[in-house]
């Protein structure tokens, strides 16, 4: 059994589980990464979530071990209907927008993710499409765009977001920064 998937496994989605312990090992061994994106396949939901919070947060200081897996996150963000994996995806993309090659298949899973009903999903993927925008202006015109629609959102979170940002992309006003946890994003934000 792959021990990773056992740590995963322990607690429930309103617990971070033994994510963070997860971390620690990819951290000390990358060459397990395939172990642990091997977990976004389970079948059990508290694995998959909390494999994607550690892909997430392994991903602030390490975005490049994802370089070569990138089909499989964004396969999964669209395909898994689990709100805690999208969003931790939803995430890990702001992350990646430091990789301007990355940035039209992000965004064209972000968009998709806008169309859900999780306001978590909704609301991260708004503040990665943001960070995207930020770090290269010639997206901004159509992330506003995509924004915008959401001003009149029934849910207060999204409306609220919404109009975050369109003062962000329009005022230049700063990200916050509990939206950017990436060191590399930070940098470059000059944060």
């Amino acid at each position: 059994m792959n021990k990773i998937r056992k740590w995963l496994a322990e607690g429930d989605l309103t617990s971070d589980g033994h994510a963070n312990d997860v971390v620690q090992i990819i951290n000390n061994n990358p060459e397990k990464i395939d172990d642990l994106l091997a977990c976004l396949e389970n079948p059990d939901k508290v694995v998959r979530g909390h494999a994607a919070d550690a892909i997430e947060k392994i991903g602030r200081e390490k975005p490049e071990i994802y370089l070569p897996h990138m089909h499989i996150l964004l396969e999964r963000a669209i395909q898994d209907h689990l709100s805690m994996v999208q969003w931790h995806l939803a995430m890990l993309f702001g992350h990646l927008a430091i990789y301007e090659a990355l940035i039209d298949p992000i965004i064209s899973v972000l968009l998709n993710l806008l169309t859900l009903e999780s306001a978590m999903t909704v609301t991260w993927s708004m503040a990665s499409l943001c960070i995207i925008a930020k770090l290269h202006p010639d997206y901004s015109p159509r992330v506003l765009g995509e924004i915008l629609q959401f001003e009149e959102s029934t849910k207060v979170s999204i409306k609220s977001r919404s109009r975050e940002i369109k003062q962000i992309l329009l005022e230049d006003k700063p990200i916050p920064k509990h939206w950017v946890k990436s060191p590399a994003v930070q940098a470059k934000l000059e944060f």
